[in-house]
């Protein structure tokens, strides 16, 4: 993909991708179908699930699309952040450093508890040849590379998933996703008119795997 992005509707959405997704679920209606067997189709498809997973924005753009009566035709109800499940779960330390109540509750970090998410229908938001948990957590290790096109193509369609593999990333900062944090930030500061401190550029051998490449070993899915 170019480093000059196009973009239509608002600068979060890559050009094309109302397009992808079109075919997508078209092609998730029926097994027998093969996705992204047009290499620019499949460039786009990576590089846009790149951008959901780790910029906001881009994912706050997309859901709009999913939300419509083309597609789930439902509310999408954002899930709790692991981040905040995390604060909750930090232990506190043992000491305490005053009896002052107002101090003491600060110091603890305590926080209100978080309203429980509001139910969605059963069935909603979940394509019709779903992506096994177990294996999109994998492209957390191991990079977004690792998918195979079928794969791709239902974590796309996925977006209760693909907040689940947001926040893992957010949290952990795999080594595998480095470099493309670091393109799409590079990406955002020439936008913003900043100039790129040379020193921010990929040194050798850190370079994120080319976006034409199917590392995937295979298409069979699984439902979660």
């Amino acid at each position: 993909m170019s480093e000059q992005v196009s973009t239509k509707v608002a600068p979060e959405l890559l050009e094309g991708v109302p397009e992808l997704l079109r075919a997508l679920w078209q092609i998730d209606k029926d097994p027998a179908l093969e996705p992204l067997q047009d290499p620019k189709e499949l460039a786009l498809a990576r590089e846009w699930l790149v951008r959901v997973l780790l910029d906001p924005p881009s994912f706050q753009a997309y859901v709009p699309i999913l939300e419509g009566k083309d597609y789930y035709d439902a509310e999408f109800r954002y899930p709790p952040s692991r981040w905040d499940r995390w604060e909750e779960d930090k232990p506190q330390p043992a000491t305490l450093p005053t009896t002052d109540p107002l101090l003491l509750e600060w110091w603890q970090q305590r926080q209100p508890p978080l309203p429980p998410p509001l139910p969605m229908p059963p069935d909603a938001f979940r394509p019709r040849q779903p992506l096994a948990k177990e294996r999109a957590l994998q492209i957390v290790k191991h990079g977004p590379e690792m998918l195979s096109r079928r794969q791709l193509a239902a974590l796309l369609l996925s977006p209760l998933l693909l907040c689940e593999l947001g926040d893992w990333i957010s949290i952990q900062l795999p080594e595998p996703w480095l470099p493309h944090m670091e393109r799409l930030g590079r990406e955002v500061m020439k936008r913003c008119g900043f100039e790129v401190p040379r020193r921010f550029t990929n040194p050798p051998g850190k370079q994120p795997p080319s976006e034409d490449t199917d590392l995937a070993a295979t298409d069979e899915e699984t439902t979660i």
